[in-house]
């Protein structure tokens, strides 16, 4: 699917909740684009579950998204503040990352809403260029 199908749309012009779930295909990603836009526009609560599979809906999806989304708030609090981050394991991966306080973080802990729509499971916090 390289475009949204113009009958799905149309039907999401006038829904309030949308679904998607899908595993990634080549040259799908405008279509997902166009989807989004209009999910985006129009403020939908929408749920976008890209390469899901049963023992994602059955380990994942039964978290308590609020103690998620309370665990996700106080990470956030963290790295909005800080201007390095360090990770180390067991394994041997030893890196540090300069964190640019000009970029914006996003959480999406699997509360949906009309603000803010989000990947399921939910959990995920991640940053990008501020716009």
């Amino acid at each position: 699917m390289t475009g949204l199908p113009h009958e799905i749309a149309e039907d999401m012009e006038t829904s309030d909740v949308s679904i998607f779930a899908v595993r990634v295909q080549t040259n799908e990603l405008k279509s997902r684009m166009e989807m989004t836009a209009i999910v985006n526009r129009r403020r939908m609560r929408h749920a976008h579950m890209v390469n899901i599979n049963r023992q994602i809906m059955l380990e994942g999806m039964r978290a308590d998204f609020n103690r998620v989304d309370t665990l996700s708030s106080k990470v956030m609090q963290i790295v909005s503040a800080a201007r390095e981050i360090t990770g180390k394991t067991a394994a041997g991966c030893d890196f540090t990352a300069a964190l640019n306080p000009e970029y914006r973080w996003i959480k999406t802990s699997g509360i949906i809403s009309r603000d803010k729509w989000g990947n399921l499971p939910g959990g995920e916090i991640f940053t990008s260029r501020a716009k």
